[in-house]
Order: structure tokens, then sequence, then C-alpha cells
């Protein structure tokens, strides 16, 4: 975001400082992954990833990117599965609810006290 910010005082369009800002962060990435096989394709999904994670960063903000990345890294990196008789079946079941719950708290907490539906007078 500080990169954002200060190529966007220099170039003065956002669209230019976020298309700079997602190829930088592309090839950093696609240079980090050395052993990927079609670098062409890979660089087009981690620029469009990253022009993805600039607009809504911009549009929702930082914090609700951020608890997103978080949420789906939790999600991947742990093992789900729907056989209720697998050993790691209810390590997926506690994350799975932990994220589920989170983003209740989330959303009852953004409301701010306000009622989701109007009430309805007879």
């Amino acid at each position: 975001m500080v990169a954002f910010f200060l190529l966007r005082r220099l170039l003065r369009k956002d669209w230019i400082v976020a298309s700079a800002i997602a190829l930088t962060m592309a090839s950093l990435l696609l240079f980090s992954n050395s052993g990927l096989g079609r670098a062409g394709i890979t660089i087009v999904w981690l620029s469009l990833s990253a022009f993805l994670f600039l607009y809504l960063s911009g549009r929702f903000g930082l914090l609700a990117v951020t608890a997103f990345v978080y949420s789906v890294g939790i999600i991947i990196a742990s093992p789900m599965t729907l056989d209720t008789s697998a050993w790691y079946f209810r390590t997926g079941l506690a994350t799975f609810l932990f994220v589920v719950v989170l983003s209740f708290v989330a959303f009852r907490i953004s409301l701010g006290g306000q009622l989701l539906l109007k009430e309805v007078e007879d």
C-alpha cells in the first residue's frame, strides 16, 4: 500500500499505478517460485491476482482483504473431508466452523447496531 501511495503521487493515474504494482508483484512471485513450468500463463495469472488484490483493497479496505487472505490460507492449509471416519475430519470441521463463526461475528459488528431488515408494520 505504501508503494501504491508513492507511485500514485508520481504517476497520477490509478490504473497505471495498479498495473505497475501488479506486474511487479507477479514478477516477484514468479521468480520466487522457480519450479513453475509455463512462465507466460503464470505471469498473467499472478498479475491478475495482484491487480485483483489491489482493487479489492482499494474498494473494501486493507483489513477486509487481509481477513480474506487469512481465511483462505487457513482453509487451504487444513485438511478437509466429508468422510466422518477419517482421522482428520475433526480438524477440518473445526477450521470450517471457526471461519464461519468469525464471518458471522464480523458481519454482526459491521452492522453497527442497525437491524438487518426493517421492521414491517401491519
